[in-house]
């Protein structure tokens, strides 16, 4: 989860980086920093507020492949890419 992804989640939710923090039980500073991109953001932490705020983490994934990517998506938005082949039923 990218610095900006961070702080559209927590917008998303409606909370200031306090509140952020007293919800995920972290420092206001910690907040602030992975807004910054000066404190990476622990991967269980990144996935928890996806859940909170009801984004899937390939959602999120998938977002930032296509921003870095510079691409256009024919994918509709929150659509999850297809199962790899493996996992498709005989």
């Amino acid at each position: 989860m990218t610095p900006d992804e961070i702080k559209a989640v927590r917008k998303l939710l409606g909370r200031t980086q306090v509140g952020l923090a007293e919800r995920l039980g972290v420092h206001r500073r910690t907040v602030q920093g992975w807004e910054l991109g000066t404190v990476p953001i622990p991967v269980a932490t990144a996935e928890l507020l996806s859940i909170i705020a009801g984004l899937r983490p390939a959602v999120v994934e998938i977002a930032r492949s296509d921003r870095q990517s510079g691409e256009k998506s024919d994918r509709q938005p929150g659509a999850l890419p297809d199962p790899p082949d493996s996992l498709l039923p005989i």
